[in-house]
């Protein structure tokens, strides 16, 4: 069975009105394959895996296998089968516990099918739950990734400007803007394997931060890179990019915007005074040497091939600052040059 079968057997079997009116038992019952929240952690899995975080009190209400684990916590109700979590004040029936449940999921299918993803974002059960039943009722609008931290995570690399106080649905909605529909399951794949590589124990920090020194593109760009390569070849960010526009806004303020010019001719960044031209290139790497050793031949070139009879400064600007050993390696070059000027400049940008 497809994914896209697999989520229309799924809708077929619980459309709106029998959310609306399902029982306890069906929502969840202890060895049953039927239920909803069965089917929500185990058969759709393939859709989105939230199984292995807080286990069944992530459903707000379950029946416990073991009649005699009981919770030893205010924060949870208990009868002598289910135990239901008091999230929203303390629920003294089960019935009272799987009502409060029933009309928040309701609320959320409801929403998601409307497309009014902002009315999730505060609705009050575990967020893994919350998200993965609202993409399955979301005709693929948002992503099939349910992990809030996985969102974040993903949003921030592609180049979201994430606050405090940005929702998550916000979220969703800017990385929908790379993903190809007609090729959605493997833009959800693409997009966990990137999250998954961030936490592997065998790749160094080194390594990663030496992925993310390309400009960012759509995944519709690195699909088939991603197809012939191992996930740390094709690691996309927009870091070069909101470094690149913090610098530019910088040097507009400083020189005016008619000295100013940002991606001419490849060219990052390039300034034009009366006597020298300034030359930037921007890197991303895991150290300001790694920055200068990326950035070198480009600028070089660059500097070459502009013809002008003013001086010019090559001034690489890295998201490291010089160590002892940088320092000694750009007096180095900057001994050996003797026609270009040569720069390395540090830029933090919050991320």
């Amino acid at each position: 069975m497809t994914n896209d079968q697999l989520l229309q057997n799924f809708l077929d079997t619980w459309p709106l009105e029998r959310v609306k009116e399902m029982t306890l038992e069906e929502y969840n019952k202890s060895g049953s394959r039927d239920t909803f929240c069965y089917m929500l952690e185990y058969g759709t899995r393939s859709l989105g895996n939230i199984s292995g975080t807080a286990y069944s009190s992530k459903f707000e209400i379950y029946e416990r296998k073991n009649k005699n684990n009981i919770p030893q916590s205010k924060d949870y109700g208990y009868d002598t089968d289910y135990t239901w979590r008091n999230r929203a004040g303390v629920k003294k029936t089960r019935e009272q516990a799987f009502l409060y449940t029933r009309g928040i999921i309701y609320e959320i299918v409801e929403a998601s099918q409307e497309g009014k993803f902002s009315l999730i974002d505060e609705k009050g059960l575990a967020p893994l739950v919350v998200w993965k039943i609202a993409f399955l009722y979301s005709k693929k609008r948002l992503l099939s990734i349910s992990d809030r931290k996985a969102v974040k995570y993903l949003a921030d690399l592609f180049g979201m400007e994430i606050a405090k106080n940005t929702q998550i649905s916000s979220m969703h909605r800017f990385l929908m803007r790379f993903i190809d529909i007609n090729r959605y399951w493997d833009d959800m794949y693409v997009l966990w394997s990137i999250y998954l590589e961030k936490d592997r124990a065998d790749i160094r920090t080194e390594d990663l931060e030496n992925l993310l020194r390309r400009k960012g593109v759509t995944l519709k760009d690195i699909k088939e890179s991603f197809r012939k390569s191992n996930i740390k070849e094709i690691i996309i960010t927009k870091r070069h990019n909101k470094i690149q526009q913090k610098l530019y806004n910088e040097l507009v303020s400083m020189y005016g915007i008619r000295n100013v010019t940002m991606e001419e001719a490849n060219i990052d960044l390039k300034v034009d005074f009366p006597d020298r031209i300034d030359f930037y290139e921007v890197k991303i790497a895991s150290s300001a040497k790694y920055c200068i050793r990326e950035a070198l031949g480009q600028i070089i070139e660059y500097a070459y091939n502009y013809q002008t009879e003013k001086r010019k400064k090559l001034i690489v600007v890295g998201n490291h600052s010089l160590i002892n050993s940088d320092i000694n390696y750009v007096d180095y070059l900057k001994s050996i040059f003797n026609e270009f000027e040569f720069e390395y400049r540090y830029e933090q940008v919050i991320l």
